[in-house]
């Protein structure tokens, strides 16, 4: 987190502190989650959503980051050859996350310590995304995915599934 916050002083004529806060928090602590998938379909149509709760506590905050997330995706399956097949699809998901971050910073004046209060939430919770799977065979899955809220954020997943 890198922030510059100015602190007025309400006695004057005392001139305002300004603080430059500097720090990277690591999450050593816990991470933990909870999530549900509905799957639904109607011959080589399909339609997925899933909702997921997670919860994190950051070493140098006062308090934990908590967030939820829902994804829905819509699309269409189908058979590439005898033993190979084929999904595509168009999606969208929404984050809901706002937290009132705290930090303890010292402010180099005679303030002492400070605790500065951050409310954060996602400038764009949405996101929209496509993808496809395609089975090589019963034991062999390559899936890709591409997300963008079209201003400040993207995603790419790529992943290779092999089954024993």
């Amino acid at each position: 987190m890198n922030a510059n916050i100015t602190i007025e002083r309400s006695i004057l004529p005392l001139p305002p502190v300004e603080l430059d806060i500097e720090t990277e928090t690591k999450v050593q602590a816990p991470y933990w989650g909870i999530g549900s998938t509905l799957v639904a379909g109607y011959k080589s149509w399909f339609v997925m959503a899933d909702a997921n709760y997670g919860k994190t506590s950051p070493d140098e905050l006062n308090n934990s980051i908590d967030f939820t997330f829902l994804s829905a995706r819509s699309g269409f399956s189908g058979n590439l050859g005898q033993e190979n097949s084929m999904k595509a699809w168009l999606g969208a998901a929404y984050l809901f996350s706002t937290t009132t971050l705290e930090i303890t910073v010292p402010s180099g004046s005679n303030l002492g310590d400070v605790l500065v209060k951050i409310e954060q939430q996602p400038v764009n919770p949405w996101t929209f995304h496509s993808g496809f799977m395609i089975s090589l065979n019963k034991r062999f899955d390559f899936m890709a995915e591409l997300g963008t809220n079209f201003d400040d954020a993207s995603i790419a997943v790529l992943n290779a599934t092999y089954r024993f």
